[in-house]
């Protein structure tokens, strides 16, 4: 398992340094530049002094080689829209907010998600199914910014029994959480739904019903477990998905996060914080994966036994 490990963060590496190369290169084949936007009326002679403090004149490999060497660094450049301020500080000064966001999103997933996939399972051609099944097309179906637009009118600025804007407490996340959650908790409720079918119908569920085993516990305790492994593998990249899928969701509900800044650093052509949050994500979406393997691996021991055999050869 070890040996495992180490293989897919060398993997990791290389995938994200392709992920650098490429994002570099796109931001480089953008046609104008961070300073050649005709609203700002910036002088040639201003644009070119620009242009030298931030060593955009230097050749191409160069600026990449130095932008690698400063990823090395843990640092991902000046920020051209905000002076003054480094793309690293500002992921770090909107990363909590983003993240919080993001957990209590993942947390309403697991305790809403995987209890309507079972309960929906278990009720199968009932009403309740249909009705759960209802529930979860349109969760998918409605855009996050529709289903935000709905919450912000309705709870905050009618009922008023939420903050409008900003993050100034728990109850500030709950909206935002709602609306950037409910398309996966649609989706993790229809994947569990039709995992807990199929683990039911298998012959140990029907050995251990021969056997009087009480109904709840051939759920929780020998089904659920298996029927779980198709949910834990998509977990990891639900989780960025919330992280990365919020940012939409921060502009409407006025959260401090990253999203505002990479909203404001596409319509500025702000490229290394264009780069630096696109770097981030990629690096916790790499993450996450190898997470997400290894929690397999202890859910499925014969994931367990594949990779011991493989490493052996």
């Amino acid at each position: 398992m070890l040996n495992y490990v180490i293989k897919r963060i060398i993997s990791m590496i290389i995938t994200l340094l392709i992920i650098v190369t490429i994002t570099f290169i796109l931001m480089h084949l953008v046609p104008g530049g961070p300073f050649t936007d005709s609203e700002r009326a910036l002088s040639p002679a201003v644009e070119q002094a620009l242009m030298e403090k931030y060593k955009l004149n230097d050749p191409i490999w160069k600026q990449y080689l130095e932008y690698i060497k400063g990823i090395i660094r843990f640092d991902l450049g000046p920020s051209y829209a905000y002076t003054g301020r480094n793309v690293t500080d500002l992921i770090k000064n909107g990363f909590p907010v983003t993240a919080k966001l993001a957990v209590i999103s993942f947390v309403l997933i697991l305790i809403i998600g995987v209890p309507l996939g079972v309960t929906s399972a278990l009720q199968h051609n009932k009403f309740m199914d249909r009705l759960i099944m209802v529930f979860s097309t349109l969760g998918v179906t409605i855009p996050k910014f529709v289903i935000a637009t709905l919450l912000l009118f309705l709870f905050a600025y009618k009922l008023k029994w939420f903050p409008i804007f900003g993050a100034e407490s728990l109850k500030s996340y709950i909206l935002p959480a709602i609306a950037n959650a409910l398309a996966s908790i649609a989706y993790i409720t229809r994947l569990n739904r039709s995992s807990m079918l199929e683990v039911l119908e298998q012959d140990y569920i029907r050995t251990a019903r021969a056997k009087g085993v009480k109904g709840y516990k051939i759920v929780y305790k020998h089904a659920l477990k298996n029927a779980t492994i198709p949910t834990v593998t998509v977990l990891g990249t639900q989780m960025v998905t919330l992280l990365s899928g919020s940012f939409i969701i921060e502009k409407i509900f006025a959260l401090p996060g990253i999203g505002r800044y990479f909203v404001q650093s596409v319509s500025n052509r702000d490229y290394p914080t264009i780069m630096g949050v696109t770097i981030f994500f990629s690096f916790m979406l790499l993450l996450m994966t190898l997470i997400v393997d290894i929690a397999y691996g202890y859910l499925d021991p014969r994931v367990r036994i594949q990779k011991t055999s493989k490493g052996d050869k």
